[in-house]
């Protein structure tokens, strides 16, 4: 029984130093769980703070005109999403900011710090709170449009009433928001092209062979969805050429229906060489192989028309006329209205917007006629036609017949007409489309995508980070 209890005795002071050990441990898990679990969570809120603090002190610095002050801002938005964080634990960082409220692209960046109370973790030696520091960036800058859509544009007034490179048709210059259209129609671009081009045969070599992407490709892309390399130019210092696709496709022209309202970039091909000295290919059968590629362009997409949804008429008036006198006598420097021949002759009914191509011949006996380049009474021509009065004036020599048929129908005149529609006047191929636009720039110059894009005034804001290369403007 003696030897008993004094083993009893000796493992008492054995117990106390397990429940110690296990004490430890015990609390060691408290903090763990309850300490270290509120400064993750505390983690987790500064960094929602610092994002939003980040994000709208980077808009109030992209607005260079506005009132807001950036600090205020960054500080409101922090402290919505931190329970007690106060404008005096952080703000903007001015070391680690750049053209704030002075330039329209730049960063921001802003750090915050808030205590975290410690419950358990002084029994480890810990002190009673813990500080909770975070950052983040913010850049701002002009946005970038997606990559350019397979649907070209060509340089000159060739498709429509847009002069590109940044000028409209009468040679003014083009504004941001101006409206204009463009044709897409196989008779302008040869063969049976409508303007498509294959993405994934950009930038290829002259003797390059060229194959169809397909509607479904240009479908993707025409919707933003290009997940290849960037697509970029040579020019000025070389040409870029891209290959054509063939064929009209009424689901590409309907996807870009989808796209109304939207601002997208398209190619620029500099189709006669006027700009770069390059001109597009053409294959050995005529129809053009590859564009050359010296630019894009920014266009808010309003409407894509039919032939018949754009509207517009048109028309030829070639008849004879006896303009001066019942005995056909044709004097030199008399004028008559080209309108007045067509109504009376019922080329129209109404005066038409356009009257162009104006010749005179002489119909008894056939006579060809040599237009004047000026008015006034030169010698080696017979008459002036202008397009503004729309009036003929004879200078040819006068005559003076004796009556009879021959001398009333000395005049034979030919001409064509038309009235606008949304899109001017309308190709004769029923299958062309029209698309209207609202210019937003154009550049010639650099790589696409931005930043080298034209600024469309725009802003885009975004988190970055500082970091990593190339993450921050």
């Amino acid at each position: 029984m003696r030897n008993a209890f004094v083993r009893s005795r000796g493992e008492e002071g054995a117990t106390v130093v397990i429940v110690a050990l296990c004490l430890v441990v015990i609390f060691a898990m408290i903090v763990l769980a309850v300490d270290v679990g509120g400064l993750l969570l505390r983690r987790r809120a500064m960094v929602n703070g610092s994002d939003a603090g980040a994000l709208a002190a980077a808009k109030s610095c992209a607005l260079v005109t506005d009132t807001d002050i950036p600090e205020f801002q960054a500080d409101l938005f922090a402290g919505d999403n931190v329970v007690g964080l106060t404008a005096g634990q952080g703000g903007i960082d001015s070391g680690r900011t750049v053209n704030c409220d002075t330039d329209s692209q730049g960063h921001v960046t802003v750090e915050y710090t808030t205590p975290q109370d410690l419950w358990f973790a002084g029994v480890l030696g810990f002190g009673p709170t813990s500080n909770v520091t975070t950052d983040a960036t913010a850049e701002w800058g002009p946005t970038s449009g997606d990559n350019p859509l397979p649907i070209v544009l060509n340089v000159g007034t060739f498709q429509g009433a847009c002069r590109i490179p940044t000028q409209d048709a009468t040679g003014g210059p083009l504004d941001i928001g101006d409206t204009c259209y463009f044709w897409y129609d196989n008779d302008r671009f040869n063969g049976s092209n409508f303007g498509f081009m294959n993405l994934n045969q950009w930038d290829v070599a002259a003797g390059d062979n060229c194959s169809n992407a397909g509607s479904s490709d240009r479908t993707t892309w025409i919707q933003g969805g290009w997940n290849g390399d960037d697509l970029t130019f040579n020019f000025p210092s070389g040409p870029t050429y891209v290959c054509t696709d063939s064929g009209i496709s009424s689901s590409n022209w309907m996807t870009l229906e989808g796209e109304v309202g939207e601002i997208k970039t398209f190619p620029i091909n500099d189709w006669d060489g006027s700009i770069s000295g390059w001109p597009e290919l053409y294959a050995g059968s005529g129809q053009i192989d590859k564009y050359q590629i010296v630019g894009f362009a920014a266009l808010q997409i309003e409407q894509v028309l039919t032939v018949a949804q754009a509207g517009g008429t048109s028309g030829s008036c070639n008849n004879d006329f006896d303009p001066f006198d019942p005995d056909g006598d044709i004097v030199t420097g008399q004028s008559f209205s080209v309108e007045s021949f067509g109504t009376f002759n019922g080329c129209f009914a109404a005066v038409p917007d356009n009257i162009v191509n104006v010749v005179v011949d002489g119909s008894h006996p056939s006579v060809n006629f040599t237009a004047c380049t000026s008015p006034g009474l030169p010698s080696s021509c017979d008459y002036y036609y202008d397009p503004v009065s729309r009036f003929i004036t004879w200078y040819g020599p006068s005559t003076a017949t004796s009556g009879g048929q021959e001398g009333r129908d000395d005049l034979d005149i030919s001409f064509d007409w038309s009235n606008d529609g949304i899109c001017g006047v309308a190709p004769g191929n029923a299958s062309a489309r029209c698309m209207v636009i609202s210019w937003q720039g154009d550049t010639l110059t650099g790589t696409h995508p931005c930043p080298l894009c034209p600024d469309f005034g725009t802003r885009a804001i975004k988190l970055c980070d500082l970091t990593i290369s190339g993450s921050c403007t």
